[in-house]
């Protein structure tokens, strides 16, 4: 498997930011990750429904380019970021289990114990104004 690396840069307002390194210039960028969003969220402030409906709510476990929303996220890139996601995630509920004097023992049925949600690329068609979605099964233009 090619090596890539990636390294967060800041979380807000639903969106997390990640520097991302790949073996070439398609794959190395600013990665934004879209958490799903609340239904009381600060960031829902400013903008309708519809705005909301169509720019925001279809993102959700999504990447997309942060610099260059139009340009899709290459296949390799999402499945080496839902790699690494899982990797780090298992890394944090192994050490939270070694060291139960800190962090207490943690419950099977613990959110922090449910891996996280694979993502899939997000790109905007600027023709039609919408989010097109790729890279993982089941995933749809929306």
């Amino acid at each position: 498997m090619t090596a890539f690396r990636f390294r967060w840069i800041s979380s807000f307002m639903g969106e997390v930011t990640y520097e991302c390194l790949g073996p070439d210039a398609a794959s190395c960028g600013t990665l934004v990750l879209r958490r799903p969003a609340l239904t009381d969220d600060y960031e829902r402030q400013g903008m309708d429904e519809g705005q909301w409906d169509v720019f925001i709510k279809p993102l959700a476990h999504t990447i997309r380019w942060h610099n260059t929303p139009s340009t899709p996220v290459p296949a390799a890139v999402i499945d080496a970021f839902n790699a690494w996601l899982t990797a780090k995630w298992q890394e944090l509920v192994a050490r939270m289990d070694g060291a139960p004097e800190r962090y207490g023992v943690i419950k099977i049925d613990d959110p922090v114990r449910q891996p996280p949600v694979p993502v899939c690329g997000a790109s905007l068609n600027e023709a039609r104004d919408a989010w097109v979605l790729s890279g993982q099964a089941g995933a749809a233009s929306l």
